[in-house]
């Protein structure tokens, strides 16, 4: 057809093959290249759709948030299939050179209310001019029906011969309608959009993107699975996360695969808290000769060297329990364990240059500002890491620091000799804060997973939970959990939380009490230095109060954390009380000498 032959010189394809001799693919590769995009319909049954949208709400939990959600092959294994249809791989092996690679995979909703997408092409991250082929392509798959009205996908018919000068606008866009289950396949360099929902539905749909061999994948799917679960994955979808090695040798590693590599390397890692010797271990490979992906069942002996020997062996975070103090993963979901094990937070505690004092800064900044941002960040953490805890004492040795200089403050205002500051100082950091945080720490590490845990009291009180309960994700399986793994506490998040909560509380009985106390102090008291030395005081448990709640709230898997605010209430009816009274909690409270306890 001439206009394919030009379609073809316009894009600079002339290395492509020839076009299929079934008609249908052969339809959808014309379709591709005179417009940028296909629809590919009955890919999908009902009942592979239906179990799409259980598996999407699975993942994103209730209330899930605007837009992108990353579902690394970890999380599930329902879309295999997906990445593997055959008039996709046709247009795949049309469009993309072979040992082309899964890109991203992301599902997308769009709520009801939201606006229109900006318009962008895919591959533009790698800043190449246009026009050009195709340094990517991408599936979109209707997990809802595509209507106009509900945030159809835009594409803009096209405009993947545009130059790189060309923006498109809304009235050049068609919307993709179709039903659930239909494909859309689209070119890299296809500038398209989501559209506004206007209805009362979310609209859900899946994306998988596919990268030329030479090009750098937007997730690194070969480090975004547990090579341990590769068995899991079909052998072709495995070749596609990067593990295979391609004409002109990309993705090489020490001269062999990455999965030849990552075993030598995984293997040793996990045998070495084993102590030195040989292992034989049999097991499941995936093993990649002539282009060709087998498997086989192996038997491997290494001789695991002493890590004093290699300094660079050492168990992966990703592998071992990584909670301060924690339980092992044979746990129960949400609970204690009384063996307590020395924890990465001690092993770091002289290592300054690991310590991330930037980070440090901006929590306090946070914990001030936004403290649900704290605690997001340690979900992200979590996720990456396999840990609640984030074993870095540049938090904890950053507020040391604060107290000492505050001791300093105290002791030269009120006590001004060696002894005295030096007793305070003592007092301020290893009584009021690290004593003060292990201790409450410690209770909740063996009481709130009994209590909010998934079998504990709080998570039968179903009425409460309904309403009133904050937004929250989905389990945090993180990039390197395993099948059926629960979560726990872990006693140094615990900390972590502690550590936070202790800050806000620093800031207004050792900082702003320091600054009011003459005035806080006047004799004869009168209700104005009550009322501001009780409310003073009220802030700071409140707060604690608070951010201890946001700590645990965080955690997916404890229920209705909500009544760790019940202190709160508490507190109001004893502040109301106390003014009513006439009772000065820092004079007649004896609040300030409280501080200044044993010294």
């Amino acid at each position: 057809m001439p206009e394919i032959d030009y379609f073809l010189n316009l894009l600079n394809l002339e290395h492509l093959p020839p076009l299929p001799e079934d008609p249908v693919k052969r339809a959808d590769v014309e379709s591709v290249l005179q417009n940028g995009y296909v629809a590919l319909d009955n890919l999908l049954t009902e009942e592979d759709v239906q179990s799409l949208r259980e598996e999407v709400d699975r993942m994103t939990g209730e209330n899930p948030r605007k837009g992108r959600h990353m579902f690394e092959g970890i999380r599930s294994r329902k879309f295999d299939k997906c990445c593997v249809f055959d008039r996709v791989l046709a247009l795949n092996e049309y469009f993309l050179m072979k040992g082309y690679t899964i890109s991203a995979t992301s599902t997308i909703q769009i709520n009801p209310g939201e606006k229109p997408q900006l318009f962008h092409h895919d591959d533009g991250y790698t800043y190449l001019p246009r026009p050009r082929p195709p340094m990517g392509v991408a599936i979109m798959i209707a997990i809802d029906d595509f209507t106009a009205e509900n945030g159809a996908t835009l594409m803009v018919p096209g405009s993947h011969l545009w130059d790189s000068k060309r923006r498109p606008t809304m009235e050049e866009a068609v919307p993709m309608v179709g039903k659930a289950g239909t494909v859309f396949y689209f070119l890299g360099t296809t500038w398209h959009c989501g559209g506004a929902n206007m209805t009362d539905k979310p609209r859900r749909a899946a994306t998988i993107q596919y990268c030329q061999p030479y090009i750098r994948a937007v997730e690194n799917q070969f480090l975004a699975v547990d090579p341990r679960r590769l068995s899991e994955i079909p052998e072709d979808i495995v070749k596609m996360m990067g593990y295979g090695l391609q004409k002109p040798f990309i993705g090489y590693a020490s001269s062999s695969s990455r999965l030849h590599l990552q075993l030598q390397q995984t293997l040793i890692q996990w045998l070495a808290p084993l102590g030195e010797g040989t292992r034989e271990i049999a097991f499941d490979l995936r093993t990649d000769f002539t282009t060709e992906l087998r498997i086989h069942r192996l038997k491997f002996v290494l001789s695991v060297p002493s890590s004093k020997m290699n300094p660079h062996i050492s168990v992966p975070r990703q592998h071992s329990t990584a909670s301060f103090g924690g339980s092992s993963g044979a746990g129960s979901a949400g609970r204690g364990n009384s063996s307590i094990k020395m924890p990465r937070f001690f092993k770091r505690l002289f290592k300054f240059p690991q310590m991330d004092f930037e980070m440090a800064i901006w929590e306090m900044t946070s914990l001030l500002i936004a403290p649900k941002k704290v605690f997001k960040s340690m979900y992200y953490h979590k996720q990456t890491k396999n840990t609640w805890h984030r074993p870095d004492p540049s938090f904890t040795y950053l507020l040391s620091f604060f107290l000492l200089l505050t001791a300093l403050a105290w002791g030269l205002a009120y006590s001004p000799s060696f002894g005295s500051i030096f007793r305070l100082s003592i007092l301020f950091v290893f009584v009021h804060f690290i004593g003060t945080s292990l201790f409450i720490s410690t209770i909740a590490y063996f009481v709130v997973g009994r209590i909010f845990g998934p079998n504990g009291a709080a998570a039968n009180l179903t009425g409460l939970s309904r309403g009133s309960r904050m937004p929250r994700r989905g389990a945090a399986q993180g990039l390197f959990a395993q099948p059926g793994e629960k979560e726990q506490i872990e006693f140094g998040y615990c900390f972590d939380v502690s550590n936070r909560a202790f800050f806000p509380l620093y800031l207004h009985l050792y900082v702003i009490q320091f600054l009011l106390l003459p005035l806080l102090t006047r004799n004869p008291p009168n209700f104005l230095t009550t009322f501001l030395g009780n409310t003073l005081y009220l802030s700071a448990l409140l707060y604690y109060t608070y951010i201890t709640f946001l700590g645990y709230n965080a955690l997916p898997f404890l229920h209705n954390t909500e009544l760790l605010l019940l202190p709160i209430l508490v507190l109001s009816i004893l502040w109301l009380v106390s003014l009513i009274a006439g009772w000065n909690v820092i004079t007649q409270g004896r609040g300030v000498e409280g501080l200044f306890w044993g010294v």
